[in-house]
C-alpha cells in the first residue's frame, strides 16, 4: 500500500508541475487563436511535427538504454546521448547552410528552417534528461521542467502575438520555452563526470541495441503524426493544417502530459528488480482503469467543445470543431499505446514495436496519399487507423508486463 501511495505521489508531482504550465496554455488559447491566423498555427504545427522527428533521430533513443544500464553507465549514457544530439544538430545546420536544404512551401519562411535543428536538439535533450531523472526518482525536477515549459511557451506566444508579432514569433517562443525547461532539469553531475570522446563512442556502441531498433520505430511513430499535417497542408492549404494543429494542441497536450506522468512512474517501477512482477501487473491494471476514465471524460469534453468551438477559439476556427472528436480519439488511443511502452523495451521486444509502427505508417501513407476525400472525412479515417494500431501496442505492453520484463 505504501509503495502504491508513493507511486501516486510521484505521478501527482509530475502531473502537477506540467498541469500548471498547460493550464496557462489552455487559458491563453482563445487569445492565441485570435492573435494568429490558422495558416500561422498550421506552419507552427508543421514545425513542431518536424522537431519531434528530429529529436528521435538526434537522440537515437539512447534514453531507453538508461533503464538497462550496467556497471554504473547511466551518467555516461546520458552524456554520450547529449553529445550525439549536439553533433547531429551541427550536421543539420551544415546541410541547411551548405546544401541549401529547405522544407518547400509548407514552411513559407526560411527563417523557420533555421530553428528546426535547435528545436530538435532541445527536444532530444529534454527527453534524455527526463529518462535520467526517472532513474534517479527525481520527480520534482521533471515536474518543474514540464511546468516551466508549458508556462513559458504560452506566455511568450501570447505576449509576442499581442505586442511584437512577427512571422516566427510562435517558433521563437517555443525555442525559448525549451531552453528554460532544459536548464531546470539539467543535472550538475554531468559536468562533473566528463570523459573522453572515445569513452562516449564506446558507450554508444555498447548500448546500440536501442538505436538499432527504437530509432526507426520512433521515427515511424512520430511520422504517423507528422505526415497527416504535411499532406493536409499540401492538399488543402496551411489553414486546414492549422485546424488539425489546434485540435492536436487542445487534446494532445493534456493527454500526453497524463500519459508521460503515469508512464514515467510506471517505467521506474518496471526498471526496479526489487518489485515483484505481481505488483507491476496490478499497477498496470490500475493505471489502465485511470486512463479509461480520463478517456471517457475527454470524449465528453470533445463533444461539448465541438459545439462551442467558434465561441472558444474565435469565428475563424469554427471548422476545427468538426474534427475535435476524431482527434481526441487518436490521442486517447495513443495514451494507452505509449504509456506502458517501457515494458516492451525491457522485455527486448523492440522488433515487435518496429513491425507495428511500420504497418501503421504504411496504412497512414496509403490513406492520406490515395484517399480522395474531404478534410473532415480524412481526419476520421486517420483516427480509425491510429486507434486500431495503438490497441495492438497496448496489448504488447500488457503481455510484456505479464511475462515479467526483468525476470
Amino acid at each position: 500500500m505504501l509503495n502504491r501511495s508513493n507511486s501516486f505521489s510521484s505521478i501527482f508531482k509530475i502531473l502537477g508541475g506540467g498541469a500548471l504550465g498547460q493550464a496557462f496554455g489552455f487559458l491563453l488559447l482563445p487569445l492565441i487563436t485570435r492573435e494568429y491566423s490558422p495558416s500561422s498555427i498550421g506552419q507552427y504545427g508543421i514545425y513542431t511535427s518536424i522537431i519531434t522527428v528530429l529529436a528521435i533521430v538526434y537522440s537515437m533513443r539512447y534514453e531507453f538504454a538508461i533503464g538497462s544500464a550496467v556497471d554504473g553507465d547511466e551518467v555516461s549514457i546520458v552524456s554520450a546521448a547529449i553529445w550525439l544530439a549536439l553533433a547531429c544538430m551541427l550536421l543539420s545546420y551544415f546541410l541547411i547552410i551548405i546544401g541549401h536544404f529547405c522544407v518547400p512551401s509548407l514552411l513559407e519562411n526560411r527563417f523557420y528552417v533555421y530553428f528546426l535543428p535547435l528545436g530538435g536538439f532541445f527536444a532530444a535533450i529534454l527527453q534524455i534528461l527526463s529518462f535520467y531523472s526517472i532513474k534517479l526518482q527525481n520527480f520534482n525536477s521533471i515536474a518543474a521542467s514540464k511546468g516551466i515549459y508549458g508556462f513559458s511557451i504560452a506566455i511568450l506566444q501570447a505576449l509576442l502575438g499581442a505586442f511584437f508579432q512577427f512571422k516566427g514569433s510562435l517558433i521563437v517562443s517555443h525555442s525559448i520555452g525549451q531552453i528554460f525547461s532544459a536548464i531546470v532539469i539539467f543535472p550538475r553531475i554531468l559536468l562533473a563526470k566528463l570523459n573522453s570522446p572515445l569513452h562516449y563512442i564506446g558507450i554508444l556502441v555498447k548500448y546500440s541495441r536501442a538505436a538499432i531498433y527504437l530509432t526507426p520505430a520512433g521515427v515511424i511513430n512520430a511520422m504517423s503524426v507528422a505526415v497527416p499535417i504535411f499532406v493536409i497542408g499540401s492538399r488543402f492549404g496551411n489553414e486546414f493544417a492549422g485546424m488539425l494543429a489546434i485540435s492536436q494542441r487542445v487534446f494532445a497536450t493534456p493527454l500526453d502530459l497524463v500519459g508521460t506522468s503515469i508512464g514515467q512512474v510506471f517505467s521506474g517501477k518496471i526498471m526496479d528488480r526489487k518489485i515483484e512482477n505481481s505488483v507491476k501487473i496490478a499497477d498496470f491494471a490500475l493505471y489502465s482503469r485511470i486512463l479509461l476514465a480520463i478517456g471517457v471524460l475527454t470524449v465528453g469534453c470533445a463533444i461539448l467543445m465541438a459545439r462551442f468551438s467558434g465561441l472558444f477559439l474565435g469565428e475563424k476556427w469554427t471548422s476545427a470543431g468538426e474534427i475535435f472528436l476524431p482527434v481526441s480519439l487518436i490521442y486517447i488511443a495513443r495514451l494507452f499505446g505509449n504509456t506502458f511502452a517501457q515494458s516492451v523495451v525491457l522485455a527486448r521486444k523492440e522488433r515487435l514495436i518496429l513491425i507495428v509502427d511500420i504497418f501503421r505508417a504504411i496504412a497512414i501513407l496509403m490513406a492520406f496519399l490515395l484517399a480522395k476525400i474531404e478534410f473532415v472525412q480524412l481526419v476520421h479515417l486517420y483516427s480509425l487507423i491510429m486507434v486500431g494500431f495503438y490497441v495492438v501496442s497496448y496489448w504488447l505492453a500488457y503481455s510484456s508486463t505479464k511475462e515479467g520484463v526483468l525476470e
